[in-house]
């Protein structure tokens, strides 16, 4: 079997991480992304420390999170485990707003633990694309909530996961990934399996498993509040017979992701009843994914000639909207 052991071999299959994904990057919450902050009804958590990552969920209604510039508030009460979180953890967030499609990500580290609530110091803030989510169909439910799922039914049904990795100092990612049930994730020879698919293309995830070959992910089934909580260890494959089974429009992906030594356990999310996802709501007003990415490209601090021409290019009225919905009718796979 093909397995990916280097950097240098993951870049030769996937390439480079263009320069243009840094220039969304900012290192505070800015006005647009605060709004996002105050509609969020759920919250994932990557927590890093040296050679370890874990995740958890919250939730609760809109305004259940809070922030400033420089911090991002969350109540320990919306957490399903809030014991995991420590001071000095490194920190990945993935952000839901109802009916929207892109995420907000708000990555930095537990700064304090009060009584009632952690805050997380913002090192980085950006918009995340919409390919996870209009792949998984996250927002249009087909199951019954409250259903008493098998291990192997719940796999079956998956239809999102986030991903959570850490490098060696702890630094850690948390990526979205959405593709239709039965093509999320599979059991292959007594091995947990899941396709890389085009996305934004940092790639941070995939370095971190290749040095360190450690994860955590919480899956999800649209419309259910049972969520599956995945640990082990885990490697990168190109192995073309196992590609095929992930085939999608008669496309291949080219890399794998494999649990060869994992636990996986089902439980009730209170994060997810306290988000009351489903029935899905209707996106509240002023909330534009595009102006999202605008504001952040042009807050961005990198300097020279190629971030010059970006910031130019997306001022350009409806640029940014027509390369979006470009991006998502033709690169979803």
């Amino acid at each position: 079997m093909s397995r990916i052991t280097t950097l240098e071999e993951l870049e030769s299959l996937v390439g480079k991480v263009p320069a243009h994904m840094e220039l969304k990057i900012i290192d505070h919450i800015d006005a647009i992304a605060t709004q996002w902050v105050k509609a969020a009804n759920l919250i994932v958590l990557s927590l890093g420390s040296a050679g370890s990552v874990v995740v958890t969920l919250g939730g609760g209604p809109a305004g259940f999170l809070s922030n400033s510039h420089e911090q991002l508030v969350i109540p320990l009460n919306s957490l399903d485990h809030p014991e995991k979180l420590h001071v000095g953890q490194n920190v990945g967030t993935l952000i839901f707003i109802p009916g929207l499609l892109e995420t907000l990500r708000v990555n930095g580290r537990v700064s304090s633990i009060s009584i009632s609530d952690a805050v997380i110091s913002v090192e980085e803030c950006f918009g995340h694309c919409a390919k996870a989510l209009i792949r998984s169909e996250f927002w249009s439910p087909n199951i019954a909530c409250n259903s008493q799922l098998s291990k192997e039914k719940f796999i079956d049904l998956t239809r999102f996961l986030a991903f959570a990795t850490s490098d060696g100092q702890g630094h850690c990612d948390l990526s979205p990934k959405g593709d239709p049930a039965g093509l999320m994730v599979q059991f292959i020879e007594n091995e947990i399996c899941f396709a890389d698919r085009p996305g934004n293309r940092r790639m941070d995830s995939f370095r971190n498993l290749v040095t360190q070959g450690t994860c955590e992910a919480i899956l999800m089934v649209p419309g259910e509040v049972q969520v599956a909580h995945l640990k082990g260890s885990v490697y990168l494959s190109t192995d073309q017979e196992r590609l095929t089974r992930f085939a999608v429009k008669g496309k291949s992906p080219t890399l794998l992701t494999c649990w060869s030594n994992y636990s996986l356990d089902i439980y009730q999310s209170e994060a997810i009843r306290k988000a009351n996802l489903w029935p899905t709501q209707l996106a509240p007003d002023g909330l534009k994914p595009s102006s999202l990415f605008v504001a952040h490209i042009k807050l961005n601090k990198r300097k020279g000639v190629a971030a010059a021409i970006a910031r130019s290019a997306v001022s350009v009225p409806g640029v940014m909207e027509r390369s979006l919905r470009e991006d998502y009718k033709k690169n979803l796979y």
